[in-house]
């Protein structure tokens, strides 16, 4: 016996089908809250400015509640803004909450409850939480449906460019390059001696207006290297629904005939249909060289 909890989400672009292939039948869509913050729904009708040293977490309850949010949920952040920020009419609010969350180094999204959810940044997640649900291909398990597996190798980059800074502060730089003339990256197999400059220049090599120092833009390339020395390994599971399932939950799958073995696995996106039929979870493993957020 199965218990549907209460789930929050968007209906777009509801439909009315009746045709000889398919028959008599309305198909809808719906999206998590993210929706009413984009496009003409989200869009700022005045200037918003946000005060210098206001806590990120009241700013981002400041745009939310102007589309009329009143369900948060964020763990214990302190960052403050750390200049006056100014946007203009015709802005993105999920784009503004965006930003804001970056520059309090945060995941955010809308969980399945419908509350804004405002996460830290951890690097080591996918080893340091526990496993929230276990798929296994051994005929045993009523839930798995097969997995697709792939590799993900378009984002690999060694020489990692981060300016910051805008127009009221001074510009600020900082470069990360695996380079073996470093005794840090002595032997790195992602070192420009072994397969060349691969570069990613932060933000198009743009400044980006939320660091403002030195330091927030060394944390953004470590970030930025950590995440792109090495390969993603992604994986689409189709199983029955689990409706409590969320982004950043954590995941293992076992089905050797796929070549996997019980890794955890990160959820990055979830397809739960309403109709009788499958979900889709699409998840990822970072195969990493540095593992160690103070390697520098």
């Amino acid at each position: 016996q199965f218990y549907l909890t209460v789930t929050v989400y968007v209906l777009t672009q509801p439909s009315n089908e009746n045709t000889i292939s398919s028959g008599h039948r309305t198909m809808i869509e719906l999206i998590d809250k993210s929706y009413l913050y984009t496009d003409s729904r989200g869009k700022l009708l005045n200037h918003l400015e946000l005060a210098k040293g206001l806590k990120i977490t009241e700013a981002i309850k400041i745009v939310a509640e102007g589309a009329y949010e009143t369900l948060f949920k964020f763990d214990d952040i302190n960052e403050t803004i750390p200049y006056v920020l100014q946007y203009q009419p015709d802005t993105s609010r999920w784009q503004i909450i965006q930003d804001l969350a970056d520059k309090a180094k945060c995941h955010v999204f809308f969980d399945y409850d419908g509350y804004l959810t405002l996460k830290k940044i951890d690097l080591n997640l996918i080893d340091n939480e526990p496993v929230v649900w276990s798929f296994n291909n051994d005929g045993l398990d009523q839930f798995y449906a097969g997995s697709v597996r792939r590799f993900l190798g378009e984002n690999i980059a060694n020489y990692i460019r981060v300016l910051g800074g805008n127009s009221d502060t001074a510009t600020f730089m900082y470069d990360l390059v695996i380079d073996e003339n470093n005794p840090v990256f002595a032997g790195n197999p992602y070192s420009i001696q072994q397969i060349g400059k691969y570069i990613y220049p932060h933000n198009n090599g743009n400044p980006d207006s939320i660091l403002t120092s030195v330091d927030d833009c060394k944390f953004r390339a470590k970030y930025e290297l950590m995440n792109r020395a090495g390969y993603d390994e992604a994986v689409s599971t189709d199983a029955f629904p689990i409706f409590f399932l969320e982004p950043d939950d954590i995941i293992s799958i076992h089905d050797e005939a796929c070549g996997l073995f019980g890794e955890k696995y990160i959820v990055k996106n979830l397809n739960v249909p309403i109709s009788p039929s499958l979900m889709t979870i699409e998840s990822l493993r970072p195969r990493r060289i540095i593992q160690n957020w103070d390697f520098i």
